[in-house]
């Protein structure tokens, strides 16, 4: 909690609530608009995946199986080292 003028500073609850209320109506359009996709588009392949799983080659391996692509060690070299770790983002917020 941040301290401001000598005191915590607290968020007033109708501010949290609206950030919730905000998130949540994100979360549920973006869903939608993901179904709708599939609904106009039945003939299309999905995969789901973490984003920290695209790290894994191991898991690239999987996703270029399930599409068809070619899994040798060539094309996952590309997932060898990763990169965009929360850690990092964590460390470069200052929130670790």
């Amino acid at each position: 909690m941040r301290r401001v003028l000598g005191k915590e500073f607290q968020y007033p609850q109708w501010l949290i609530n609206y950030e919730l209320n905000c998130l949540e109506w994100y979360v549920d359009e973006t869903n939608a608009k993901a179904e709708a996709f599939r609904e106009h588009y039945p003939g299309i392949r999905y995969y789901e995946v973490n984003i920290e799983d695209l790290n894994s080659p191991d898991s690239v391996q999987k996703m270029l199986a399930y599409f068809g692509f070619s899994t040798d060690e060539s094309s996952i070299n590309v997932a060898k080292e990763p990169t965009n770790l929360m850690s990092e983002l964590k460390e470069e917020l200052g929130i670790l």
